[in-house]
């Protein structure tokens, strides 16, 4: 689930230079690797987008993935483990 909090509070503008975007859900992560194993994660995270020009935006992209700790196979003695990203890029828009 994404909500796009500007365009929630303040509505929609297409010139918009600085977009806060957060979002929520669920998911399956899986490791090929030894140990292997499948789990149900928990997703958040918090997408900027910042216009450029009308054909281009930067992104940047603040993400954590939450799993049981029995996924990475080591017993860290606490209930569950996590990942942390951040991610930047570019939107051409055609």
């Amino acid at each position: 689930m994404l909500v796009n909090l500007h365009n929630w509070i303040k509505g929609y503008q297409s010139d918009r230079v600085w977009n806060s975007i957060a979002y929520v859900g669920l998911g399956w992560i899986h490791t090929g690797e030894v140990p292997k194993c499948n789990a149900l994660s928990g997703n958040a995270g918090w997408l900027n987008t910042f216009r450029l020009c009308s054909w281009l935006d930067a992104n940047v992209d603040l993400k954590a993935v939450v799993v049981d700790d029995s996924f990475d196979g080591e017993d860290g003695g606490a209930s569950l483990d996590g990942i942390l990203s951040l991610s930047v890029g570019l939107t051409y828009k055609f």
